[in-house]
């Protein structure tokens, strides 16, 4: 994950709440089901990634290691 400073025309582009995500072609993959937040705790702060539609050990507690 970075942050950019122009989009590729193949890119694929989201945006909500004003905010925009920016998936390379290159990383073309099912990214429908991820759930993409800010968290913030006693280890610091940061985005964490979530998909929803994964199940298993890790998956199922969000620790975006999936």
């Amino acid at each position: 994950m970075a942050l950019e400073k122009s989009v590729n025309e193949d890119d694929h582009v989201y945006e909500q709440d004003g905010f925009k995500i920016v998936i390379s072609k290159a990383y073309d993959t099912d990214y429908n089901n991820l759930e993409i937040g800010w968290v913030k705790s006693y280890m610091g702060e940061g985005f964490s990634i979530y998909d929803t539609g994964k199940s298993g050990s890790c998956c199922d507690s969000g620790c975006g290691g999936c």
